[in-house]
């Protein structure tokens, strides 16, 4: 309790000065950087994704902070929670309605920018991603190493937040979403710590006892909504050999949208794919998207 107070002090009366600038009271802790309004058009780019066109009033941060690692994001939570700042948190910047920026004029928000963390390494079929690797970046690593991993097809998604909503692509059918590949994690919680949380051995169920906090922690990220929980900072991934399915193939066709055609487009694949010529193994979908022309 003594060392819990003494931090507390010492983190106060660092911050505490400074807590309505959050440039000068946080950038000296950081390896990155800090990038609030007065910066004009660096914060201008700085605050742009996906919703920007479409929700440009929910993406106000207080300040854009570009951390580097594990010691940044522990930094930033910690300065939020003393300053009374709300957190939210963007590795790619791909979520629509806005939910991985904030509007300050509503309460004090940091947005915790994690696309510079991008940590990457292969043991055997054991994959450490950061939060900040794009899955164009993962594929293309996995597959220079005979590897493949199953999750989106959008090349500009980062895996911090893709992961933590399913991680679904055309492989799920087969081989599960990318969240099903996740073996490990570390994640800074609310309070500042850094946790290390490992898939609970009995699978979903653990081994019939009441869950641990590991536990708990591995089911809740992996499917509780990104950054509800903490802030991913690593991912253990296990990915699959190449070699172990030498028969692999894809194809795919693309069409303007219409229901007539969307029917004929059902009817014609479940056509093709009856009887014994074709291989059952194969996994077959229609996906319905949507594209700028």
């Amino acid at each position: 309790m003594t060392a819990a107070i003494l931090l507390t002090a010492s983190l106060g009366g660092l911050f505490g000065m400074y807590c309505d600038d959050m440039q000068q009271a946080l950038a000296p802790q950081l390896k990155g950087q800090v990038v609030v309004p007065s910066d004009n058009a660096t914060y201008d780019v700085a605050i742009q994704q996906y919703a920007y066109s479409s929700m440009p009033t929910k993406l106000h941060p207080s300040g854009v902070v570009y951390v580097q690692n594990a010691d940044d994001v522990k930094a930033a939570v910690r300065f939020a929670w003393l300053c009374d700042y709300r957190v939210t948190i963007r590795s790619g910047g791909h979520q629509y309605m806005a939910l991985s920026s904030c509007d300050s004029s509503q309460h004090k928000c940091m947005q915790v920018d994690l696309s510079n963390i991008t940590t990457f390494s292969i043991t055997d079929t054991t994959v450490r991603v950061g939060p900040g690797i794009s899955l164009l970046n993962l594929y293309e690593t996995l597959s220079q190493n005979g590897l493949f991993i199953s999750a989106g097809e959008c090349a500009t998604v980062h895996v911090g937040g893709h992961a933590q909503t399913g991680g679904y692509g055309i492989l799920s059918r087969a081989f599960g979403t990318l969240a099903d590949q996740v073996v490990a994690f570390d994640i800074v919680l609310a309070n500042g710590e850094l946790h290390h949380v490992t898939k609970p051995k009995g699978g979903k169920h653990g081994n019939g006892h009441r869950y641990s906090h590991n536990d708990q922690l591995f089911w809740a990220v992996l499917g509780g909504g990104a950054g509800s929980w903490g802030i991913v900072t690593e991912y253990v991934l296990q990915a699959h050999r190449d070699s172990d399915y030498p028969q692999s193939m894809y194809y795919s066709c693309m069409v303007p949208w219409g229901k007539e055609v969307f029917a004929d487009m059902v009817r014609a694949m479940s056509e093709a794919t009856q009887g014994a010529a074709w291989d059952a193994n194969h996994d077959e979908a229609v996906w319905v998207t949507t594209m700028k022309t």
